[in-house]
Parts: C-alpha cells; structure tokens; sequence
C-alpha cells in the first residue's frame, strides 16, 4: 500500500492544533471510532511514549498501540500505530502557520503483513476518505483563533 499525504487548513494558531492532536481527552473528538486513549507510563508527549487507543470498528471494540516517533512542538508529530496482527502504519503530521490559521499536512504511509496486506490495498480508497474526514472534523472542533 502506498503513501498517502493528505491537508486541510485549520483557522486556529498552530499550538492550539498540537493541542488537539496529543491531549488524550481531545482526540476522540475529531477521530471517527476512537473511543479511548489511554497513555501508558507517565503520559508525557515524548519519543517513546506509548498509548493504547480503544477504537470502535464494525462494532467490536479492538485496542491498537500507538506509539510516538517524533515530537516538535507546535509544529510536527509522529506516530506509529501497531494493529495487532496486522503490520503498523507511520502518520506524521506537519503543522505550517498560513494565513488564516494552520495547514495541517499527514503523510500516512501503513506496512501490513499477510492477508492485510491484501486487505490494506482493497481498502485504500476508503481510508483516504475517513482520514480525511477526520481532518476535516479536526477543521471544526479546534477553537478558531483571531488570526489577522
């Protein structure tokens, strides 16, 4: 399965966006099926640290690891989520002050393994669609800011 890179603009200053894309509490907010997000260890947002997010899905609750590959604050996120199973898949969000708030830019680039694999591919157009939804979900829960 290919990488896939995805936008939208967000009318808020971009440390209110980070906000919203590593506060446990915010995220199931603007992300379809996630019903839970549970820091492992100290919760603190570093390389390394670790959560368990509980995401709904064809109605079973399944819990998938994420994982954070990068941090710069108000600027870039990196996470890997690991589906048991099934192989894991890098999202790196980069986060650009425009305008008339922040560009949001994620690159999505998923390694399955076996029959997911196959799965994965069938399936791409469809889960371009539901993340781009959710950036466009995450456009209207951030609080807009007075950016001139």
């Amino acid at each position: 399965m290919s990488q896939q890179v995805l936008t939208a603009v967000v009318p808020a200053e971009s440390h209110e966006v980070f906000r919203h894309l590593t506060e446990p509490a915010l995220l199931p907010r603007w992300i379809d099926g996630l019903r839970e997000s549970r820091p492992l260890g100290e919760g603190v947002m570093r390389v390394g640290a670790r959560s368990i997010e509980v995401v709904e899905a064809h109605g079973k609750m399944v819990e998938i690891i994420s994982e954070v590959t990068a941090v710069d604050p108000d600027r870039a996120l990196g996470v890997r989520i690991t589906y048991p199973g099934a192989g894991d898949t890098d999202m790196a969000y980069e986060l650009t002050p425009v305008a008339h708030g922040t560009e949001v830019r994620l690159t999505v680039t998923p390694r399955y393994r076996g029959v997911a694999r196959v799965v994965g591919w069938l399936m791409q157009p469809l889960a371009r669609k539901r993340l781009q939804a959710n950036l466009d979900r995450l456009v209207q829960v951030v609080p807009a800011s007075d950016i001139a």
